[in-house]
């Protein structure tokens, strides 16, 4: 069979100018007959159909199109169309493949209506069918451009062809070449528009079918499927709202475009649809999130679309809004139509915001905060009715990256509403971070009144008492410092909010610094009130673990000296003393503060309280007390001597004072009770204390001083029995483990004989102490001048020196019958002879 163009003229070249169009058509179809029964013939081969198909595009078709000779072409078409369109199941690719471009071709040129009957069936069975469907992507791009070339160049709707074209159409919308389920996207834009109510009776099953092709990895893919789910939706909206789900999730994509064809599909079907106040909902939702979007192109085509939605609303429904319309001032007849929508909707709106605030998702989350934020200003009269679910949606959510978000949202909410509501909905459950934080800043700019402060001031308080945590929590303080901002803002209100309440929650949390720093600035109003909190705190337990004395520390710890150094402290601390573990807490506050100024007023006041704890009591909580009682006796000691105007031999003991008991009286017989004996007696005892981790050391030291500051201070007023009663502990010392003890303890014997009246006076005098007393002393220095430290030795030296200066007898005496093996004898004889 010989088909070559070489071999056999073109009809279209044999044709004479002069004959009719309907002649010339006639002649070049028999021409082709041939041509046609090759296609036509099963047994030709690949080579032979492709030969003729080229034949028939050089020869036939291109000069046609050329010349736009479309009375020719179009019966010519007629006869070939038939032929070709069974190529479409050829074996060979190449054979589809040049067909689909010949049929494409001719298409675009000649009137396409009759032909559809011939060219529809072959193109869906390609698609639909089981058995042999188009393997090749190619073919199927080019199949389903044909596809929507014919059905956008009928002249008339080509109604006939829409339930073939939609099974084609349900298909292609999923093939897994991208650039066919764009065509097919395209193709169902175009068909619902052209044939709305044929489409309209395949128009469900295609919305389902394009579903998938909304979460399509291609954003270009994801940007035409919504483009034609919008066109179907117009067409049927019956299962819009099972869809929705997946059309809602683009209002989470991260392409610019794919969300501002969302933004433009849901303007346009709130605009257009029939039945849109149905749905009213769901596209409202989506322009709010609109509104919020990052990119200010798509926030200012919202906002034209709410204005569009607003104005249709107000002519459709006037009678709804008539009477706002004629009374609302102009600030608030502004997008009167949307609001009114906004809140016939709300309690769906809300629902679907509550419901998304609680997915897995961040992004779903974000999104519904975003919705939340824009639809409050357009709802702020009727918000206050479905914050029930809101606000426990909207916790849930405080610890998100969007949190901010969040937050000025309930700062919004919290100034539109009432502040009853907002605290019957949050302050019951401020124990919870989430919901405190949400507290925090939702009563930012609320009206709140001096009863609502008192209310979050006693729950504070009872947080506070009840969770001991909680005085470390940052949002706890943000509350706090927002309600004494309020109050210096406001004295009126100020004076009608317990200051005892306010002082205590300020205490509670003032290791926070910008609390202490709020207390330090409002101290000298504040801290008036300290009498009434510490008489407060004389009814409540204060022992170890209980949140009085957590107070009470933080009172020690955060008020002025002046506040914590009074005697309205001195009850609450007799309270405390019953738990030797809450005495030590508290006593560890004072000693700290121990620095500052302290009035004699109160040195006076606490002395029996004071001496009624240094007194020794066996175990080692007692030692613990007393390393704390220490360092305060010897800090008030000075205070105490200088105040008292007859000398501390001449002020009654603590135990003659009725505040406690300080020991057996039997057990010091000799030196005459006085606040002095008290003093050193108990002082005295200290000095065994050796409680671990080196508490016992720092209560030796500090005993050591305690006499010494005595001896030197008021050493004219000690009796020999006063001096019987100290020196054998500090000799003691002497042979202490710690080397600081042993020259601290050598440093008051010295200061001792340098300054008590009893020890410097000769033997056998009235008052004076007795020779063998100084012996004993003497005996106990000396023989630390040979110690090998050579600090000790020093110390030892310069003790005996001060004896020497008043008992020069007795150190001689000693010196001269005891010391002969002494390796410092040397250092002794030149003591001597330099007293």
């Amino acid at each position: 069979m010989v088909t070559s163009s070489t071999k056999h003229a073109s009809p279209a070249a044999e044709v004479v100018p002069a004959r009719s169009d309907a002649d010339l058509a006639t002649q070049i179809v028999q021409d082709l007959q041939r041509h046609v029964n090759i296609l036509s013939d099963p047994s030709s081969d690949r080579w032979a159909k492709l030969r003729t198909l080229d034949h028939i595009k050089k020869e036939v078709v291109l000069p046609l199109i050329k010349s736009r000779s479309v009375a020719v072409l179009t019966p010519v078409l007629r006869v070939l169309a038939p032929v070709l369109v069974r190529a479409f199941v050829d074996p060979v690719e190449k054979v589809r493949e040049v067909t689909a471009d010949l049929l494409t071709r001719a298409l675009e040129v000649v009137q396409v209506d009759s032909f559809l009957p011939d060219l529809i069936p072959p193109l869906v069975d390609r698609f639909t069918s089981e058995s042999a469907p188009e393997p090749s992507e190619e073919i199927r791009l080019q199949l389903i451009k044909l596809l929507g070339l014919t059905i956008s160049r009928c002249e008339v709707d080509p109604t006939f062809i829409v339930q073939d074209a939609c099974a084609l159409l349900n298909v292609a919308v999923a093939d897994s070449f991208p650039d066919v389920r764009k065509e097919a996207c395209l193709i169902v834009v175009h068909l619902a528009r052209r044939c709305p109510e044929q489409f309209r009776l395949h128009a469900e099953k295609l919305i389902k079918n394009l579903t998938p092709a909304l979460g399509f990895r291609h954003a270009a893919v994801r940007t035409v499927a919504l483009q034609a789910m919008g066109a179907a939706i117009m067409a049927d909206a019956g299962t819009l709202r099972n869809t929705w789900p997946a059309i809602k999730k683009l209002a989470m994509d991260s392409v610019t475009s794919v969300r501002r064809q969302l933004y433009k599909e849901c303007i346009h079907w709130q605009v257009h649809l029939t039945d849109r106040y149905s749905f009213a909902d769901l596209f409202v939702s989506v322009l709010l999130r609109g509104l919020g979007d990052d990119v200010a192109e798509l926030r200012a085509m919202c906002r034209d679309g709410i204005a569009e939605v607003s104005a249709l609303y107000e002519r459709e429904w006037t009678d709804r809004i008539k009477d706002r319309l004629d009374y609302a001032t102009p600030a608030e007849r502004e997008l009167l139509g949307f609001r009114t929508l906004v809140r016939e909707n709300m309690l769906k709106m809300t629902d679907a915001i509550a419901e998304a605030m609680g997915d897995w998702n961040a992004a779903v989350r974000e999104v519904a905060a975003i919705t939340l934020q824009q639809l409050v200003p357009h709802a702020q009269d009727h918000i206050s009715g479905y914050l029930g679910k809101l606000v426990p949606a909207m916790v849930k959510t405080v610890t998100d990256t969007f949190a901010p978000m969040i937050l000025g949202t309930a700062r919004l909410i919290g100034s539109l509403v009432s502040p009853d509501l907002i605290l019957t909905l949050t302050l019951q459950h401020i124990r919870g971070p989430s919901y405190l934080r949400f507290f925090t800043h939702a009563i930012q700019d609320a009206p709140l009144q001096p009863a609502h402060l008192d209310m979050i001031l006693r729950e504070l308080a009872d947080y506070l008492d009840t969770d001991p945590t909680a005085s470390t929590s940052e949002d706890v303080a943000a509350v706090y410092l927002h309600f004494l901002g309020r109050l210096t803002a406001n004295p009126e209100t100020a004076a009608a909010i317990d200051t005892v309440a306010v002082l205590t929650v300020g205490l509670h949390l003032g290791d926070l610094p910008a609390v202490n720093a709020a207390l330090q600035a409002g101290g000298p109003v504040l801290f008036e009130a300290s009498p009434r909190l510490l008489e407060v705190l004389t009814t409540r337990p204060v022992a170890s673990l209980t949140p009085g004395l957590q107070l009470l520390c933080k009172f020690i710890a955060h008020a002025p000296s002046a506040s914590v150094f009074s005697p309205h402290l001195l009850p609450v601390l007799a309270k405390v003393q019953k738990d030797e573990e809450a005495l030590i807490r508290a006593l560890q506050g004072l000693r700290a503060r121990s620095t500052e100024e302290i009035p004699s007023s109160f040195a006076l006041a606490s002395w029996p309280f004071l001496m009624s704890h240094l007194e020794w009591r066996s175990g080692r909580k007692a030692m613990a007390v007393r390393a704390e009682i220490a360092p305060l006796v010897l800090r008030l000691l000075p205070l105490l001597i200088a105040v008292v105007p007859d000398g501390l031999h001449r002020t009654p003991a603590a135990t003659r004072a009725g505040v406690s008991h300080v020991g057996d009286p039997s057990a010091f017989a000799h030196p005459e009770p006085s606040a002095l004996t008290d003093v050193l007696v108990s002082a005295a005892n200290c000095l065994d204390d050796d409680a671990p981790g080196g508490i016992g050391v720092a209560t030796r030291t500090t005993a050591i001083a305690i006499i010494r500051l005595v001896a030197e201070q008021t050493g004219k007023d000690w009796s020999s029995e006063h001096a019987k009663a100290v020196y054998p502990e500090l000799l003691k010392r002497l042979d202490d483990t710690q080397d600081a003890i042993r020259i601290a303890a050598a440093g008051a014997i010295g200061a001792m004989y340098a300054n008590v009246a009893p020890l410097a006076k000769p033997a056998g005098e009235e008052g004076a102490a007795d020779a063998v007393h100084h012996e004993a002393i003497v005996t106990g220095v000396t023989i630390h001048v040979d110690d090998p430290n050579v600090a000790v030795r020093d110390a030892a030296l310069d003790c005996l020196r001060s004896i020497a200066r008043v008992q020069r007898d007795a150190v001689a005496k000693y010196i001269a019958t005891s010391t002969r093996t002494f390796r410092n004898r040397a250092a002794l004889d030149q003591l001597l002879e330099q007293v």
